[in-house]
């Protein structure tokens, strides 16, 4: 029922994942349930800090609607800019 390579794949490489976003400040707490409970909004706000320490531009408040392909190649995407309802082309940078 599921593709057992990137079981193992996701298995061995969850180690050093954990770690990687403990180490950009990711907040854990313990749990009876669990060894370690972290809330989808912790995790995100380290990869956001993160993200920001490495000159990453980030858009709040904006969806993507779809990756726009060309010769089966991405190079781009729609957004929606959710607040002023404007349509946003964003371009890749790569090829």
């Amino acid at each position: 029922m599921n593709n057992q390579k990137l079981v193992e794949q996701y298995i061995g490489s969850a180690p050093a994942r954990l770690k990687e976003l403990l180490d950009w400040g990711m907040k854990v707490h313990n749990s009876e349930q669990r060894a370690i409970f972290t809330s989808g909004l912790g995790l995100v706000d380290a990869v956001y800090r993160r993200a920001k320490t490495c000159g990453v531009d980030l858009l709040e408040d904006v969806m993507v609607l779809d990756l726009l392909t060309q010769g089966g190649k991405v190079v781009g995407a729609l957004g929606l800019d959710i607040p002023t309802g404007e349509f946003i082309h964003f371009r890749a940078k790569a090829a």
